[in-house]
């Protein structure tokens, strides 16, 4: 927990992210729940928050069909 303390993004970090950012936060995370993904979007200024269902830490391995056209979506929208 301490090592964890000590490299999360606190929100005066967070509010300094100038460029398009999409938080993607599973739902079932066992490392922090949906309150956390909220704060940090609501953080970032202009973020946007995607919540995945039945998905845990890694949504681009367990929820990959829904994770790839998003991020790819994302990206070319931000080019």
């Amino acid at each position: 927990m301490e090592i964890r303390q000590r490299n999360l993004m606190r929100p005066e970090r967070l509010a300094k992210i100038s460029v398009p950012t999409m938080v993607v936060w599973g739902n079932e995370n066992p490392f922090g729940e949906i309150p956390e993904a909220t704060a940090m979007h609501e953080a970032i200024p202009g973020s946007r928050l995607e919540l995945v269902g039945k998905c845990g830490h890694w949504p681009q391995h367990e929820q990959a069909d829904w994770f790839n056209p998003l991020s790819i979506d994302f990206i070319e929208a931000n080019l």
